[in-house]
């Protein structure tokens, strides 16, 4: 095994211990690997999936879809063996946990996983992992659906963003060290390689060990966890994320995402702008999944007339009409019936402002902050300009100011918890701001699902109960119940994880609030049009 092979699983988070025994493994040769049976609640663990059927989309989308699962968009090899062996260390820790790691129910409950659409039970491989083979062996990628596939109601959707994964804490995330389910820290992966460039307007992506200022920056940054937007929703926008960078037919810039520093990584950055092309045809083809249950018609049409505006509720004092920041949604007068869902035509324009609506500001601090590593990632225009090839220059350029854009809402039934940190479980919460839980533990079962308050289950802590807590995970094995049961709970008091903010719903009435869900449950499904088909491309 070589200095890079070891780093590969470094990058794919797998434990020191669990490395060097992958390390011994592959170093003694082949060896014969025993698999313990599955849990006992294997046949109870039955996940459906939506959006990853190649018949639902155009053939662009099909060959996004396609070059998703390939595992050529991350330029990875981990030897499957690897993997096999971290399975079996995985099943070894059945007593210690209370069921099978390595079963598809077990790697769910303990890191977040979700399984396969082309594996057979009992592979090593999840979701965001894709086989391929090289030179007569097998290795395996990872791919976009690690961060960007999630459940919602027993159900795994294809560009919803993923609230289960496991990403490690490292010691600058959070004050007190602590990962959440559903916490995003994968795009300070792409900050990270900005600042490693060595000479961008000499030498392009070739990166350099060399510690500077930029990576100093970088080290000695806390990094505020962040939620993804669901896919679906860049059909919409001019810009995307939180903070406004990238647009959603920008495949130069959205390649970074998936690179990662390497000697060949000049070579093959032109073939990887077409792979990342591909892929976003792809996402921006996906839909949200159908509200799944009968809808009340005259609390959707209410609803709808609230969050324009257009019926003023009892009480004003904290509201202000949704459709400002959210955008408008037009029932096609071809399908005018309200009790199902979908059939709404969306206007929305937001993504080119950032709005600070009194949430959590930690992240876009955070993201302002990083202007030097922008201006460093720029000088790559002089590199590509050089090269003959400018639409290869990727470009980086945040919204000014600190906010977040406000998402357009299609779909939003599926993404809880809610804000850009993740810190309220259901949209009840969002719009009244007294019922946001401070300390709460999400249940754990992917089939929980709130349709009253549209969200996440939950039960709640006091800060006596989850100090202790916290206190015994502290001392518990690095692998245990007690520490995996801990990323089930979002401390709001914690760094970044604050749930003030956005508070216009308050005044509303009970019936009122219920009007606005109700209507915001029918934002869902295929037949959500934008008002203009092609404007995103034609404003870029």
């Amino acid at each position: 095994m070589t200095p890079k092979d070891l780093k590969t699983l470094k990058l794919l988070k797998i434990k020191p211990a669990v490395r060097r025994g992958i390390a011994a493994t592959l170093l003694a040769g082949p060896m014969v690997l025993f698999f313990g049976s599955a849990s006992s609640n294997e046949e109870e663990f039955s996940l459906s999936f939506f959006g990853f059927e190649e018949s639902a989309y155009t053939d662009e989308g099909a060959a996004g879809l396609n070059q998703i699962l390939s595992g050529t968009m991350f330029d990875l090899a981990i030897p499957l063996s690897a993997l096999q062996f971290q399975q079996v260390v995985a099943a070894n820790q059945a007593d210690a946990l209370g069921y099978d790691a390595s079963s598809l129910a077990g790697k769910y409950y303990s890191e977040g996983s979700l399984p396969s659409v082309t594996e057979e039970a009992g592979s090593p491989l999840d979701l965001g992992l894709s086989p391929f083979e090289r030179d007569g062996k097998q290795y395996a990628s990872l791919n976009c659906f690690a961060c960007h596939a999630g459940v919602v109601n027993g159900v795994v959707v294809a560009g919803l963003a993923s609230n289960s994964i496991l990403q490690e804490a490292t010691a600058l995330t959070d004050v007190r060290g602590e990962v959440v389910r559903g916490d995003n820290y994968g795009q300070y992966a792409v900050w990270n390689l900005a600042a490693s460039l060595a000479d961008p307007a000499k030498t392009g992506l070739l990166t350099s060990d060399e510690e500077t200022e930029l990576t100093e920056l970088m080290q000695n940054t806390t990094r505020p966890p962040v939620q993804a937007m669901p896919w679906w929703t860049m059909k919409y926008k001019v810009r995307d994320y939180w903070y406004g960078d990238g647009g959603p037919y920008d495949a130069a810039h959205f390649s970074l995402n998936f690179s990662i520093g390497n000697e060949r990584i000049n070579d093959r950055h032109a073939e990887h702008v077409e792979m990342t092309a591909r892929a976003l045809a792809f996402a921006r083809e996906t839909v949200s999944p159908v509200y799944p249950e009968q809808l009340d018609a005259s609390l959707v049409e209410m609803g709808a007339q609230i969050f324009h505006g257009e019926l003023e509720p009892a009480d004003r004092s904290t509201f202000a009409a949704c459709f400002q920041c959210h955008g408008e949604y037009t029932k096609n007068p071809s399908a005018p019936d309200y009790s199902s869902p979908g059939s709404w035509i969306v206007n929305y324009s937001g993504s080119e402002i950032l709005r600070n609506v009194g949430t959590d500001p930690s992240y876009s601090e955070v993201i302002a902050e990083f202007g030097p590593v922008i201006e460093h990632l720029d000088k790559l225009a002089t590199y590509y300009e050089a090269q003959g090839t400018p639409e290869l220059t990727p470009v980086d350029k945040p919204l000014e100011g600190i906010g977040y854009i406000p998402p357009p809402l299609v779909g939003v039934w599926t993404t809880a918890p809610y804000f850009h940190n993740g810190s309220v479980p259901t949209i009840e919460a969002v719009l009244n701001s007294k019922l946001r839980p401070e300390i709460w533990v999400r249940d754990q079962s992917p089939y929980a699902y709130n349709f009253e308050s549209v969200g996440m289950e939950y039960t709640t802590l006091s800060q006596g109960q989850y100090d202790d807590l916290a206190a015994t995970a502290a001392a518990a094995p690095e692998k245990s119940r007690a520490r995996i049961d801990m990323t089930y709970i979002y401390n709001t008091n914690n760094f970044a994880r604050g749930k003030m903010g956005h508070t216009w719903g308050d005044s509303l009435s009970n019936e009122e609030r219920m009007a606005v869900i109700e209507f915001l449950k029918s934002l869902s499904g295929p037949d959500m049009p934008p008002a203009s088909p092609g404007q995103q491309q034609a404003n870029l």
